[in-house]
Parts: C-alpha cells; structure tokens; sequence
C-alpha cells in the first residue's frame, strides 16, 4: 500500500537516488537572491519524509509473504500463502543496507546543514519555534535508521523468518542468521575491516546506530525484548562477537 509501484525493488531505489539529488540541488540552488533560508528547511523536511517513506516499506520484503483468496483448482494451483522469493529478500536488504545504514547513506556538507533555518515569522494559527534553532540533523538520520531497524528485528517479523524454515524449501528463503549477519557485518563494518594501521575513525552517527543495535541485542539476550528464542541465541552470538573485535583494538 502506498508505494505507487508493483515494482518496489526497481521504483524505491530510484526515489531514493531522486531525494539524494534533490538535496543536492537545493543546497547549490536555493534560497534565491532575497529568500528566506527557512524555505530550504521545509524543502529539505519533504525530502527527508519521502525518502523516510520508501526506505521503510523496503522492509515488507524481509520474512514477506503473499496473501491470495485462491480456491482450490484456480490459477495453476497456486496456494493461499506464497513466501517472497529470496532473491527478493536479499535484493530488499541490500537497498536497506546501502541507503540506511551504510557510513555514507547520508552525506550533507556543513554548509548546507547550517543553511536548515527555521521561520521566525509568528502569527495566528502558526507555531513558532523557539528552541533548538539549529537543525537537529543527528535525531532526524538515527530516527529514521532506529525505525528501520526495530521494523526488521520486530517480533512478527522475527518469526515469519524462523517459521520460513518449514514453509520453503532450502535455500528458498531468507533466515534468522542471515538477517543478523548482514546488520551486524553492516553496523559494526569500521571495526570489523580494521585496517592495518589500526587507525579507527567511528563518526557520531555511526556511533549512534551501533549504541542503538547494541542495545536491541542486549535486550534480546535479557529477555526485556519479545522476541523468538532463535532470535535471542544470534543475538548472544553477535555481542559476543563484537566484544571479541573490540577486545583486539
């Protein structure tokens, strides 16, 4: 619903890509001679929601699956429950991969960052913003990959996965393991390709997003998170696995 394409893993790509050259162009174009910053802002929040929108409904794909009101005899025997192919599942989380949590997903200057004014127009019917002035582009980035994030490691989710086993045949489905091994390789990747100078340059942003995946997993393993058991055993296996790579340092 809502993604106007019955091609999603072709047309989100393309939105995204289209939101990230729009930001581009507002930051050499706008605001005109004579403009008020604040329209950049408000352009740039538009921007932010749409590619907020596509980067989450690419999350349906992962433990998706078809619902058909199909009788028996009908469409070449098709069945009521019908997995999403795994080749989809994968292609679905390496968009997600690379447009949320990747280091460089999100690469604004500081010029345009400081360019993100609010309106200091106050009058009836409108509120006015008083404090923080300065764009919070910090909260607004880790929102969006914290929404993500808890989207994909959801209970419901979790669980269309492990149940995925039994309902497809091998290797016909994406699991419980390889969801946790792509946000783990994907979050922790600065520390796991440490590179031979040993020279470790983690940005506030990156460090937000693992603070927030470290926290999803330890409550897996405390059990203060609802979630599959299989799901509470790969997580104990990643934070013992990070522990190991941040012991090396």
């Amino acid at each position: 619903m809502f993604d106007l394409s019955n091609d999603l893993l072709t047309h989100a790509p393309q939105q995204l890509e289209t939101a990230r050259e729009l930001w581009k162009r507002l930051d050499q174009r706008y605001p005109g001679t004579g403009k008020s910053f604040s329209d950049v802002r408000m352009i740039f929040n538009d921007l932010f929601d749409y590619y907020f929108q596509y980067a989450i409904v690419l999350t349906r794909y992962i433990g998706g699956q078809s619902f058909n009101r199909y009788q028996a005899g009908d469409a070449a025997g098709r069945l009521p429950f019908e997995p999403i192919s795994t080749e989809k599942q994968h292609q679905a989380l390496a968009l997600l991969t690379n447009y949320v949590f990747d280091a460089d997903a999100f690469q604004f200057s500081p010029t345009f960052i400081n360019k993100l004014a609010p309106s200091r127009w106050n009058h009836w019917g409108e509120t006015t913003l008083v404090a923080p002035l300065d764009y919070p582009i910090y909260d607004r980035i880790l929102l969006l990959q914290t929404a993500v994030l808890d989207d994909l490691l959801d209970y419901d989710r979790l669980r269309r996965l492990r149940d995925a086993e039994l309902k497809a045949n091998p290797g016909q489905t994406l699991t419980l393991p390889e969801l946790f091994d792509v946000l783990q390789n994907t979050i922790w990747r600065e520390i796991l390709q440490l590179d031979a100078t040993g020279k470790l340059q983690i940005s506030s942003l990156r460090r937000g997003l693992q603070r927030e995946y470290l926290s999803r997993m330890t409550q897996m393993v405390l059990r203060t998170a609802t979630v599959p058991d299989d799901a509470r055993t790969l997580a104990w296996y990643n934070l013992r696995s990070s522990t190991v790579h941040w012991t090396r340092l």
